[in-house]
């Protein structure tokens, strides 16, 4: 189904960029005040994995079925992965999965979000407005629930816990890539359309500006807690600590109290 043509920063985008902040807002309050009883956390799990994962397997299918090649249709760009990464955090309430969501989603994804390439026929309401805002908005949606609603937030090593996941990612792309002649994670060439890669080099040495770039935006979104334990304030409905382990989400104890009387 085609629509108009996407007009950027217009009504359908600006709303599709509030949802994304509603949305978790609304989640969070409804997991920490139990509004759909006491199984609230799982069934706003199975509710996002199953939008989530619907969203990218209509994806695939509408690429494939338009001619696509598994070249470019499957599931292998950062953005694709970090819908499973999110979706099994949130399941899990996996501390390690939630580092990898929340940096490779932030840094991944907002930019997208900003400026998202939607072509002519591509605006509210197509199927490529809302794959697009689903795939790349739900990935945010989700980190910002758990930082939110599941009291889950990075560490200054979480840094380079996820830059060494990013590593691992860039060797199994390049040797995707160079099997089946793809550009999954543009580990072979450049984006065609401009990006910032194209003032880092030729390849390879692009994939190094590729690496330091990464960094920095990690040290950039993990700012806001730095400055909040520099500061003893709170995240915005959230917590400034990590859950302890073992802790049920049901019961919203003080969690400042049991680190005091963990570490007394």
């Amino acid at each position: 189904m085609n629509g108009p043509d996407f007009v950027r920063m217009g009504p359908a985008h600006i709303t599709a960029l509030v949802l994304i902040v509603v949305v978790p807002a609304l989640m969070s309050l409804a997991v920490r005040r139990s509004w759909l009883g006491s199984n609230t956390r799982m069934i706003l799990a199975c509710a996002f994995a199953a939008v989530m994962l619907t969203n990218d397997v209509c994806i695939r299918i509408f690429m494939l079925s338009t001619g696509k090649s598994i070249n470019v249709s499957l599931p292998l760009h950062l953005c694709d992965v970090a819908v499973y990464i999110t979706v099994g955090a949130i399941f899990m309430r996996s501390l390690g999965l939630y580092e990898v969501a929340y940096f490779w989603g932030f840094a991944g994804t907002v930019q997208a979000l900003l400026t998202p390439e939607l072509n002519h026929g591509e605006g509210f309401p197509s199927f490529r407005y809302f794959s697009f805002f689903i795939g790349h908005g739900g990935v945010l949606v989700g980190v910002l629930y758990m930082t939110w609603g599941l009291n889950m937030r990075p560490e200054f090593w979480s840094i380079w816990r996820v830059f060494l996941w990013c590593q691992v990612y860039l060797f199994f792309n390049l040797i995707v890539n160079y099997t089946l002649g793809s550009n999954y994670g543009f580990t072979m060439a450049k984006p065609e359309t401009g990006s910032i890669l194209d003032y880092m080099g030729p390849w390879p040495w692009y994939l190094v500006g590729m690496q330091v770039v990464g960094v920095a935006m990690f040290v950039i979104y993990y700012l806001p807690f730095l400055y909040s334990d520099w500061a003893g304030l709170q995240p915005l409905l959230g917590r400034n600590a990590r859950p302890l382990p073992g802790r049920p989400l049901e019961e919203p104890p003080d969690i400042w109290k049991e680190i005091e009387d963990e570490t007394a």
